[in-house]
């Protein structure tokens, strides 16, 4: 036996059995070592709930899509898009993200639940340090990342896997007309941060909230072997192209 009790995964348990007139038989059985999303990501975060850090090896393979593990929220757990999945401009994000989650797979949508996500408005002088929201959108299926995400996943060193490496659209607008955008880029100097035109065309990553009793069947949470739960299954040779999803 080669079972881990530790790591999630599929394990097979050989049982052999001689009897004095040395006949033998042997059976194979499986053992599916299983653990729960919201006690992984508690164990793993040292009981805070929230990833930090430039690589915590936060990631969770979901519809198809990969994704990184935000925090424990309440009795579930957030997750954002490890990469932009689009780019649009900032009045369009919630139409998009309704597209997006309507084009997620109908076994992954069983395990989302409705959320409050922060949208608080900011100004220049507190974008850098909010970790506290005030406002929040009304219950709704997908969001996008706020300062106060990142800000909270910031360790003691500055880093954080939540800083993007291009623009991304926060949930955080400035005034009618600007919102804020992450990134870790230049233009005549490093920043983290600034205001654009809403009309601008950047970077949106999802975040979705799943349950957190849901169960992780396999994975360890490197990039290599992202954390799974089974809600889509692998191609195998000779599927038909139409059955897989894009």
């Amino acid at each position: 036996s080669a079972v881990n009790t530790n790591k999630a995964g599929t394990y097979q348990v050989v049982y052999t059995a001689t009897d004095s007139l040395n006949n033998t038989n042997e059976v194979t059985r499986t053992v599916k070592v299983v653990a729960r999303l919201k006690n992984t990501v508690n164990k793993a975060t040292n009981k805070t709930g929230i990833y930090t850090g430039s690589n915590p090896n936060n990631y969770i393979y979901f519809s198809n899509i990969l994704f990184r593990i935000i925090d424990v929220d309440g009795d579930d757990v957030r997750i954002v898009a490890a990469q932009d999945i689009s780019s649009v401009n900032y009045s369009s994000i919630d139409n998009w993200l309704e597209y997006f989650y309507d084009n997620l797979t109908d076994n992954s949508k069983k395990y989302i639940v409705k959320n409050k996500y922060c949208n608080q408005k900011l100004d220049d002088g507190n974008v850098t340090n909010v970790k506290k929201c005030n406002s929040y959108t009304d219950e709704v299926k997908a969001s996008v990342l706020s300062f106060t995400d990142i800000n909270s996943s910031i360790d003691e060193n500055g880093n954080s896997y939540l800083y993007p490496g291009n623009i991304i659209w926060t949930n955080n607008s400035k005034n009618g007309d600007e919102a804020y955008t992450a990134n870790i880029w230049f233009f005549t100097s490093f920043t983290k941060y600034k205001a654009f035109n809403k009309d601008y065309n950047f970077g949106v990553r999802p975040v979705l909230t799943i349950k957190g009793d849901t169960l992780i069947i396999d994975g360890d949470g490197t990039l290599e072997h992202p954390y799974s739960i089974g809600d889509v299954e692998s191609a195998k040779a000779g599927d038909k192209t139409n059955t897989r999803y894009v």
